[in-house]
């Protein structure tokens, strides 16, 4: 978790981080030289009164991958902020640029928009706004 500035990409900070990360695990012995990173990333924005519940769930994290894997968890943080949904049945489905697509759908007295592009069969979201009414 870190805090982001509007002037920067959070695509570019992960990428900084996966980077860094991997040149500093592959330090730490022999049986982590071929250590990566899997491809892509998930990234999700969280207001200040919810800082307190995500330090709370890091601090879990790994008793509950025990149960559940990343995919599971990762799908089911998509559909409990309604993306999927917004993508499979948009209100609105509109062309936009680079080949991708803005979706709105109005569900529980908010607004979801999704920008997203499908690349060889994959599903990839740029951004995603939940904005009340």
């Amino acid at each position: 978790m870190f805090q982001l500035s509007k002037k920067w990409a959070i695509c570019d900070e992960v990428e900084e981080v996966k980077k860094c990360s991997s040149k500093w695990a592959k330090t730490k012995g022999e049986q982590y030289k071929n250590f990566y990173w899997q491809n892509g990333c998930g990234a999700f924005s969280v207001s200040e009164s919810g800082i307190q519940n995500v330090i709370k769930y890091i601090n879990i994290q790994k008793s509950h991958h025990k149960q559940s894997d990343f995919e599971e968890e990762f799908i089911g943080l998509l559909k409990k902020a309604e993306i999927r949904k917004t993508i499979i049945e948009p209100e609105t489905d509109e062309d936009s640029i680079n080949g991708r697509k803005n979706a709105t759908k109005h569900i529980n007295q908010k607004w979801i928009k999704v920008t997203y592009k499908k690349q060889n069969e994959i599903l990839i979201i740029i951004t995603a706004i939940n904005k009340n009414k």
